[in-house]
């Protein structure tokens, strides 16, 4: 049930509990990452639509989901990799997501210094996703819906990070998205929503006692 001065926006439903099932499998290793598969199954699928109402999916909503995550590491350099596959075999209509997500940091870490006065870890991560018919916000609801009018993604985010520790104190310095200025700034989190732009965030910790 949902109440409101916007007449559009009144509704009682009665709907069914949505019923997951999902089968999945995860193999690990050591000295390399994890690989996690899983099937899912959701009957009930409730979502808002494309006019913001309520709506359960009549048809049994099937997709599957794979990530992998290695990291490789040579002397002082690390190179951390996650991939994750999606595929929507029945309910793309109104259940979408990324085919290809993928996270990518490669960061160097040590001491430095003579003595080993302080802990270094400075690096770049890389983000992208592919585009697709990414659900619009309402803020009149707090809620996202169907929409088939705009696409988003398929743009690389790229983050340039320090961090550092010195005896008690900790040190962390970090510029988000600076790549936008190459790339280009026609991109967005949500339709009529920009992503954010470049970014400086900076931070110290001092803990006086350990």
């Amino acid at each position: 049930m949902y109440q409101s001065d916007y007449v559009d926006y009144n509704w009682q439903n009665n709907f069914n509990n949505e019923n997951i099932s999902l089968v999945g499998v995860e193999f690990k290793y050591p000295k390399w990452g994890t690989i996690k598969a899983s099937y899912n199954l959701v009957d009930n699928y409730t979502y808002f639509d494309e006019n913001s109402k309520p709506v359960q999916a009549t048809e049994t909503l099937n997709y599957i989901k794979v990530k992998a995550n290695a990291k490789v590491s040579y002397k002082k350099f690390t190179l951390d990799n996650t991939v994750m596959y999606q595929k929507v075999s029945k309910g793309e209509s109104f259940f979408r997501v990324p085919e290809l997500v993928t996270r990518n940091t490669l960061y160097y870490a040590s001491y430095v210094f003579k003595g080993k006065p302080m802990y270094l870890q400075t690096g770049v991560t890389f983000k992208y996703f592919t585009s697709y018919n990414i659900n619009a916000y309402n803020p009149l609801l707090s809620e996202f819906v169907l929409q088939n009018e705009t696409e988003i993604g398929d743009f690389p985010i790229l983050d340039f990070f320090v961090n550092a520790q010195i005896r008690r104190t900790r040190i962390y310095f970090k510029v988000e998205n600076f790549g936008a200025g190459f790339t280009g700034r026609n991109y967005y989190s949500a339709p009529n929503y920009p992503y954010r732009d470049l970014t400086v965030r900076f931070g110290l910790v001092w803990n006086w006692f350990i």
